[in-house]
């Protein structure tokens, strides 16, 4: 704020336990910086940053967030945010690329899984099972996701039950495992202007498909904590699941069933059988210029959930 008690910025740190590198640790994840352009000036262009560079400096020292591993995601076409932060040598603050990624948002399927997996929502007598598969890729990844979060999770998101659990099964074995949620009407996407790709399609596909127009909300259904057993056959395991979604009738709710796939990790499936869009973003590692040696090593998809971001 200034003087006047008007605000100037604002910023959003969540906080939660992740696994750093196998180990559970206090994560932090920076999101929603927006600067009032109204106010907006060089010499408060200089002092945010400085304050950043601070908060990154000392996260660890700082009671309220009391962790030094700290990350954030940054669309790749918001070229002034990735210049302003990401690629200016001056900053008092250091982002790390950790991968690029890409929010898919598939709107229709073209042809349905036929295979040999079987796919049901969860009940109450294996949930526990669900978690235990999930936290276990989970625990190998940089910010993943720990068996508490989960509980709290089924605890305190608005709405979000048992049965919205996607449990996949070869002969006994989970192979893969989902939660159909969407955080709407806490936090919406409201479309301010249609991509050309979304204007086509809704103006080739409005007798069959469901596309919103601008100025209206994109209902998105997420595909949380996404979870394939490694393999060969991530890609049925993520047909089997979409195929479930479309015969629940998820894409009479929903304009798109939405996942992540990192380049460092890719979660492949057959673009043939699928109307979609890709949405291409970026995540980073943020610390303060001091403190380079606690940038973290990734080998994997890190820890993320994009209904969250």
């Amino acid at each position: 704020e200034n003087e006047n008690k008007e605000i100037l910025l604002v910023c959003t740190i969540s906080i939660r336990d992740g696994y750093i590198n196998g180990v559970v640790e206090r994560v932090a994840y920076l999101s929603d910086m927006r600067i009032n352009m109204k106010l907006n000036s060089a010499r408060l262009l200089v002092n945010w940053k400085k304050c950043m560079g601070e908060i990154l400096k000392n996260s660890s020292k700082i009671e309220e967030i009391n962790t030094k591993y700290m990350f954030t995601a940054i669309m790749q076409d918001n070229l002034i945010a990735l210049k302003s932060l990401v690629n200016n040598p001056r900053n008092p603050f250091t982002y790390k690329l950790i991968s690029n990624y890409s929010m898919i948002s598939v709107i229709g399927i073209l042809k349905k899984y036929k295979g040999d997996l079987n796919v049901s929502f969860a009940k109450d007598e294996n949930i526990s099972e669900i978690f235990d598969f999930i936290v276990k890729y989970q625990s190998e990844k940089q910010f993943g996701f720990t068996r508490g979060f989960l509980d709290r999770a089924l605890k305190t998101w608005t709405g979000l039950r048992v049965e919205d659990f996607v449990i996949v099964r070869k002969d006994n074995d989970i192979v893969g495992a989902c939660c159909f949620w969407n955080p709407s009407p806490i936090k919406k996407i409201v479309i301010s202007k249609l991509p050309p790709f979304f204007k086509l399609l809704k103006f080739i596909t409005s007798i069959f498909l469901d596309i919103p127009g601008e100025r209206e909300e994109f209902k998105v259904q997420y595909l949380n904590f996404l979870t394939l057993k490694k393999g060969k056959g991530e890609m049925d395991i993520l047909d089997s699941i979409l195929s479930f979604a479309k015969s629940v009738k998820q894409f009479e709710k929903f304009h798109a069933l939405s996942f992540i796939s990192f380049d460092i990790d890719v979660i492949s499936f057959d673009k043939k059988k699928y109307l979609f869009n890709k949405t291409p973003l970026s995540l980073f590692q943020s610390v303060g210029n001091e403190n380079v040696d606690d940038l973290l090593e990734y080998n994997t998809a890190p820890g993320l959930e994009i209904s969250l971001v």
